[in-house]
């Protein structure tokens, strides 16, 4: 994919990420952390969810922000569910392409994302890390990539909160001991 094409998603996804942060519409809270509370509203009427984790953090938001962008071991090392993360490719600082693969879920399947990961200072207080899907990539070998659009079933919704917000929750706290 050429740095074109990465900047279009980029673009795209920041735009989308603006718009669930501004929009009116109410945000179901799913479980509350000692940091950090994970909430989900439906994704563009449809039955698909989108989640945001939001909580305030007691330390500099360039730490937390470059923690949790360029520390890949802490999302192995923190998220059970995770058998690996991978960097394929770092663009600049700023952007990486990624694998990240679960290990087999409850109904047998194996989840697998390809990708564009990019971070950007909003303001003084605010970075943004977005995600973006990617189809492929030149670099990815050695990779059987699962359809991550596979649908996860309703009743591993809950496991799938729980155990990712316990994962936001250990990287607090790891933040805050390095302070």
């Amino acid at each position: 994919m050429q740095q074109n094409q990465y900047s279009q998603l980029i673009k795209k996804d920041i735009v989308q990420a603006n718009l669930a942060k501004t929009s009116q519409e109410s945000w179901n809270i799913l479980l509350k952390g000692k940091y950090l509370t994970l909430s989900a509203r439906p994704y563009k009427n449809s039955e698909k969810k989108i989640l945001k984790i939001q909580g305030l953090i007691p330390a500099n938001v360039n730490q937390c922000a470059n923690y949790f962008f360029n520390n890949n071991e802490s999302i192995k090392n923190n998220y059970k569910q995770c058998e690996a993360f991978d960097l394929l490719e770092e663009i600049d600082q700023d952007t990486k392409v990624t694998v990240f693969k679960l290990k087999q879920m409850k109904d047998g399947v194996r989840r697998e994302s390809l990708n564009l990961r990019h971070k950007q200072n909003i303001c003084n207080n605010e970075v943004l890390i977005i995600k973006a899907h990617l189809d492929e990539h030149q670099k990815l070998k050695g990779y059987f990539l699962n359809d991550p659009k596979t649908a996860i079933p309703c009743q591993l919704i809950a496991v799938f909160a729980e155990n990712f917000l316990q994962c936001y929750e250990k990287d607090v706290e790891t933040i805050l001991k390095q302070q």
